[in-house]
Formats: structure tokens, C-alpha cells, sequence
């Protein structure tokens, strides 16, 4: 009969029961049957030596009784297995999913913008532009904040959206409850406005949320792909307390670093909003078609999308600090927004929605490599969940407050004016980020070359070889 068990597997059962048998050639022991996982205990020979000693020289570690080769191999073998497990073609299957319910949700949320003239002149707030904003301001505020949410609550939402008779109950259908279930980014960026567009103008924007609501359908069932892998061992599961503690630490709040990167992340979600969501409406006001309003947001995802690439492969091989890259990114996306103002054709707007996308990649991809870089990758969980809450709130407060200025102005001159000043205290703000961090890290290595000052610093009374020891370690 062939086993089905895998080959790696088998040859290490096969391997330690020769090497218990060479032990005890006399009277050889049948190998126990395989223990539970969150019951093995490493014994002390596997401890000591590497896993390459273990697979590479079996006699090293089998050499004092059967009892340590029974050991070894059950634990060499349920390694082996769960590697074996984890291994396969369904992470790329997770990964596929993931990467369509991203541009689901995230193409969706970036379409109000391109819906946000309908719903203006249906309920005939011409006069009261900043009320006609609040359902899209909801709705990014709770994007930004959320990190993974329901799709059924997004289902929800977009379909009682449709059947609005207010402007009111639609800021909470479209803008709460739809905005829980909105996050990621990239291509549907590219694609959904002009797919909104299209259904705009064959149907109505109630069809056009009851088609998103279908297409957030969708994500329900691609996410029945995200399946734990099923194991023996009983992992405890944290406590409400101990998970909120996880993703909002606190105690970061003393950092000062942590302090600006929070600041900058409201004037950054400032400045890139507000040429999101005012850019349709600005090519309207300056007599483009509706179908050439709806370009200039997918212009912006797709340089956005292949942004994201090019950021990430330049971080990865940059030389200079993450910070660096939104010095310079968020610079040239205020110079160019300063200078869009004065853009009257379609050609000269396109030009500038395809820069700005490109630092909106490099606002997305370089925010959390700042915050491992410059907070330690342990507490990337605790301060990213701080980093989306303000963005979030700020995401709530940004949209109204640009359509104020409108009725205030007749134009939206003024707005973009507000979105460039806000990517000018970024980019000042991390200058001041990186000066700090410097200093920090300069601080750090002159601790670690100087046993004598990190001895002091963890324990007073400790001995100079014991700090030499701490920092080799």
C-alpha cells in the first residue's frame, strides 16, 4: 500500500526509526504514535542545535537514547507537515481574492466625487454645496478608519441608499454604514468612476448605488477564501480589552516623533481628499463634459496603481530615509495643485491628476514604512490603528468644510488652495520628523558602542561585561 503521506514526512519517520533502532539494535521500540501539537515540549538536544543539524546529521541528535530520536523526529515531522500545509496554491488564491475586493471597495469610495453633482442637483442644494458633500465626507471618515469590515453591512447600506427621500437619511445609509465596509485601494480607482459615469447616464445614481451594492455582493462571497489554517494547537484568544490594547497603544502618545507623524497624517489626508473628491466637480465648473470630469479621477488611480509599484520597488533600494520620500513627494504635489488652479482644458488637468496620483502612492506606501522605521516594527500594529483613527476623523471634517468654502466663494479656487497649504505643513512636518529621527538613531548607536552608558540606562548597578554581553546580543 503507498502512504499518502508527504516524502519529507516519511523520510524522517523512516530516518528516526533506524536511528532508534541502531541505538537498541537488540530490542528495537516501535515509534509512539504521533502527540497533539500544543502538547510537545522541545526536548533539550533541540534546543541546542539548529534545525539544519536536525535534518542534516540525525545520528548527533539520536546518539544518547531512543527516547531523544523518538522526540526529535515526532517534532522534526510535525514541522515538516505544517510546513507542508501551509505551502500550496491557496495563498495565491487569497491573494487573487484580495486583490478584486480591494478594487471593489475602494473604486466605490472614490466615486462620490464623480455621483456628487447628481446628488446636488436631485436634491437641489445649488445653493448649499457643503450639505451635498456630508454623505461622501461619511463615507471616506469611516474608510479611512476601518481597516476590515463587512461587506453584507456595505450591501446594506448602498441599497437603503437608493430608496433616500433626504439628504439627511442618505448621510447616514451612504455615508455610515456603506463607508464601515470601504477600504483598499488601486485599480478600482481607475476603473469605477468612468463605470459610474456610464450608468449615470443610461440610468439614475439610486440604479448606480444599487449596482455598487451588487458588486459589494461579490466580496462576500470572495471572502468565504479567507479560511484559518487548522492546526492541533490550542491558541488562547486575546480578550476585547487586550485587542483594543493592541491596536491603539497609548503609551506612544509620549513619543514625539509618533505626535508629528499623527499631525502630518490629518494635514495629509487634507490634501489628498480634497482633489479626490472636487476634481469632477472642478472640470464641470470649467466647462468639460461630464465623461471627461470622470476621466480625471481613474487618471489618478491608474497613475496611482502603478505609483504604488514604483514607490515600493525605490523604497526598498533607497539609501535614504522613508521620510525623504514625502518630503519631496508632498512638495511637488503642492506646487502642482497651486499651479492647477490656473488649468482651464482638459489635457492640462489630466496632466495634473496623473501627478497627483503619484504622490498619493507615495502618501499610501510610504506611511506605514515610516512608522516601522521609525517606531520599531512591534509597535507597527498599535500606532497604525491611531494612525487610520485620525485619519478617519479628519476624513469626517474635510469635505464639508471644502464645500463651505465654495458657497462661500462661488468657485473652487479656495479649496485647492486649502489642499495645497496642507501638503506644504506635511512636507515641513517631515523635515522636522526626520531630524528628529536622526537624532534618535545617532542616540541609539552611541548606545550601542558604549556598553557602559546602555548598562546604566537599563540597569544602574550592572557590570561592564554584562553591558559588553547586552550589546552583542
Amino acid at each position: 500500500m503507498i502512504s499518502k503521506e508527504p516524502f519529507s514526512c516519511s523520510l524522517i519517520r523512516h530516518h528516526g526509526s533506524l536511528s532508534a533502532s541502531d541505538n537498541n539494535s537488540a530490542d528495537p521500540q516501535p515509534t509512539p504514535p504521533m502527540k497533539p501539537l500544543h502538547q510537545m515540549a522541545a526536548s533539550p538536544t533541540e534546543q541546542q542545535l539548529p534545525d539544519s543539524a536536525m535534518f542534516g546529521n540525525s545520528s548527533a541528535i539520536v546518539g544518547d537514547s531512543s527516547a531523544k530520536s523518538e522526540s526529535s523526529s515526532e517534532i522534526s515531522r510535525t514541522k515538516d507537515c505544517l510546513s507542508v500545509e501551509v505551502d500550496g496554491c491557496w495563498a495565491w488564491m487569497v491573494t487573487v481574492t484580495s486583490f478584486l475586493i480591494i478594487m471593489f471597495v475602494d473604486g466605490i469610495s472614490f466615486t462620490y466625487g464623480v455621483i456628487s453633482d447628481e446628488l446636488i442637483r436631485y436634491f437641489h442644494l445649488e445653493d448649499n454645496v457643503a450639505k451635498g458633500t456630508i454623505p461622501g465626507a461619511v463615507l471616506q471618515g469611516f474608510y479611512l478608519m476601518a481597516a476590515v469590515s463587512g461587506s453584507v453591512l456595505a450591501i446594506v447600506g448602498f441599497l437603503s441608499a437608493s430608496f433616500a427621500p433626504n439628504i439627511e437619511l442618505l448621510t447616514f445609509t451612504y455615508g455610515a454604514i456603506a463607508g464601515l465596509a470601504s477600504c483598499g485601494s488601486g485599480v478600482g480607482i481607475f476603473i469605477y468612476p468612468l463605470m459610474a459615469r456610464h450608468i449615470l447616464d443610461l440610468l439614475d445614481w439610486q440604479w448606480c448605488l444599487r449596482i455598487q451594492a451588487g458588486m459589494l455582493f461579490l466580496c462576500v462571497l470572495l471572502s468565504l477564501t479567507y479560511r484559518t489554517l487548522t492546526s492541533e494547537a490550542k491558541v488562547e484568544k486575546p480578550t476585547m480589552r487586550e485587542a483594543l490594547k493592541s491596536s491603539f497603544r497609548l503609551n506612544l502618545l509620549k513619543n514625539p516623533i509618533f505626535i508629528l507623524l499623527l499631525i502630518m497624517a490629518s494635514s495629509s489626508t487634507i490634501g489628498i481628499l480634497i482633489p479626490f473628491n472636487y476634481i469632477p466637480l472642478t472640470g464641470l465648473e470649467r466647462n468639460l463634459t461630464q465623461s471627461q470630469s470622470a476621466w480625471l479621477v481613474s487618471i489618478m488611480g491608474a497613475t496611482n496603481t502603478a505609483g504604488r509599484v514604483l514607490v515600493g520597488a525605490a523604497a526598498f533600494k533607497a539609501p535614504f530615509h522613508p521620510l525623504v520620500f514625502m518630503i519631496l513627494g508632498h512638495t511637488m504635489g503642492a506646487a502642482a495643485t497651486f499651479i492647477s488652479v490656473l488649468c482651464d482644458s482638459f489635457t492640462l488637468l489630466a496632466i495634473y491628476c496623473g501627478f497627483f496620483g503619484l504622490v498619493f502612492a507615495i502618501d499610501a506606501v510610504m506611511s506605514t514604512v515610516i512608522l516601522a522605521k521609525t517606531l520599531g516594527e512591534d509597535n507597527l500594529s498599535g500606532c497604525f490603528g491611531l494612525f487610520c483613527l485620525i485619519r478617519g476623523i479628519t476624513g469626517l471634517t474635510v469635505t464639508p468644510v471644502a464645500g463651505i468654502l465654495y458657497d462661500s466663494t462661488a468657485n473652487y479656487r479656495a479649496t485647492f488652495y486649502i489642499s495645497a497649504s496642507a501638503l506644504i505643513l506635511t512636507a515641513l512636518l517631515s523635515v522636522i520628523s526626520l531630524i528628529l529621527a536622526r537624532k534618535q538613531e545617532s542616540r541609539s548607536s552611541y548606545d550601542l558602542d558604549n556598553p557602559e552608558v546602555l548598562c546604566n540606562k537599563q540597569e544602574p548597578n550592572c557590570s561592564k561585561e554584562n553591558a559588553v554581553e547586552q550589546s552583542q546580543m
